[in-house]
């Protein structure tokens, strides 16, 4: 008999497979910012789309009726208490939310139970992509008293009109939205260095410097529906974002002033209709010199 032939096996031997792994594991690690990198930029320019489109349709909205919208009007209810429709109800037959606003009773209020199916109707264009959640809804609460709908609910914006603003030291300025009948005659500063609106990203969620809180303040609420109370009054924040005023002027805090899940700064909308993104390390006096419509101070945005 003769001698059986071993033919070698073909295929890696471990080493070699883990040199292998490592190797995948290396560029998946290379990749892998890249990706969300190459996300967060869609995301952002998406957010930029928004803010546009709420810019075009305060200019349509000015065209039509020689005036801009106030970041509210108070109403009062049927049963006698005050509410309000907020800007982006204002708003919404000039940004061909006609169907939308055929749902809504603007001599009820934004909180009204006939109000409900419109109210709670998800706005893609009132909504950051970057903002964890997606599209959000909240128990309605009404800034000047009672709400009219018990356990009522309505859909989260991320974007909200600059009523006014204040500087480090908490000294305020009316800002153009929050301006007594305004128009663009009254914006002597330059539409292109007046920011009208600004997102505040992140609700039903408190969110300081990143970190989501256990409880939320009795008043974080008012502001969440993007039929509700949109005029903001800016505050600046100390560096922790525990208490205001101080030096912080975004993303200390989303409670009551600019916070963005993007990158270094946050979008915000100018009245020439352009968006631009700040950065958070701006300081409050350039911040609110930006805010205000009729200071007379000579800046840019940087």
């Amino acid at each position: 008999m003769g001698t059986a032939v071993k033919t070698p096996r073909s295929g890696f031997t471990l080493v070699e497979l883990l040199v292998v792994i490592a190797i995948i594991g290396v560029l998946v690690a290379l990749l892998l910012p890249a990706v969300q990198a190459a996300r967060e930029a869609a995301r952002r320019m998406s957010c930029s789309n928004n803010l546009r489109q709420v810019g075009i349709a305060i200019h349509n909205y000015h065209d039509t009726l020689t005036k801009l919208p106030p970041g509210r009007i108070m109403v009062t209810s049927p049963n006698g208490t005050s509410t309000v429709n907020g800007v982006l109800t204002l708003i919404m037959p000039y940004a061909e939310q006609g169907n939308l606003e055929s749902r809504y009773d603007y001599a009820k209020g934004f909180d009204h139970p006939d109000n409900q199916p419109a109210i709670q109707t998800h706005v893609k264009f009132y909504v950051c992509p970057s903002s964890p959640g997606g599209f959000r809804t909240v128990t309605i609460q009404n800034i000047f008293g009672t709400v009219q709908t018990t356990d009522g609910k309505g859909s989260v914006t991320d974007y909200y009109a600059v009523r006014n603003l204040r500087d480090a030291a908490g000294a305020a300025v009316t800002g153009i939205l929050g301006a007594t009948d305004p128009n663009f005659a009254a914006i002597t500063d330059g539409t292109s260095n007046t920011f009208w609106f600004m997102e505040m990203c992140g609700k039903p969620n408190f969110i300081i410097k990143g970190k989501i809180q256990p409880t939320i303040p009795t008043d974080f609420l008012w502001y969440a529906p993007w039929a509700g109370n949109n005029g903001m009054a800016l505050n600046t924040y100390s560096a922790d974002g525990l208490t205001r005023p101080g030096p912080c002027v975004m993303n200390c805090s989303n409670e009551f002033q600019p916070y963005s899940f993007h990158p270094g700064g946050a979008m915000f909308g100018f009245a020439d209709g352009s968006v631009k993104l700040i950065n958070q390390t701006i300081d409050a006096t350039t911040f609110r010199a930006l805010g205000s419509h009729n200071g007379g101070e000579v800046v840019t945005a940087p």
